[in-house]
């Protein structure tokens, strides 16, 4: 999911001009920022779930210790699904 949206999120930035935010992050942070700045597409509560979960554990946590643990669960699930899937829906509409 995280890859997905950070893809998609940054040529929608790239295409609409519109810069990231500086940080000493990643792209991918440095975008949210900006998605979250300009409310792109009126989702910032969104944009700003997916800054909290699923950038989180993107690039932070290996993914292997976290399947074997209990950080990813189905309560983080369902706190993010819904958010990736509005906001997916708004770059394939």
């Amino acid at each position: 999911m995280g890859s997905l949206l950070e893809f998609l999120l940054i040529r929608y930035c790239k295409w609409k001009k519109k810069q990231p935010i500086p940080s000493n992050k990643h792209d991918f942070y440095n975008y949210l920022k900006r998605a979250i700045n300009d409310d792109i597409f009126g989702e910032r509560k969104r944009w700003q779930i997916i800054q909290f979960y699923l950038r989180h554990f993107r690039n932070y946590i290996h993914i292997e210790n976290e399947v074997k643990g209990t950080n990813i669960d189905k309560s983080w699930y369902d706190i993010v699904k819904p958010a990736f899937e509005v906001l997916f829906n708004e770059f394939i509409s």
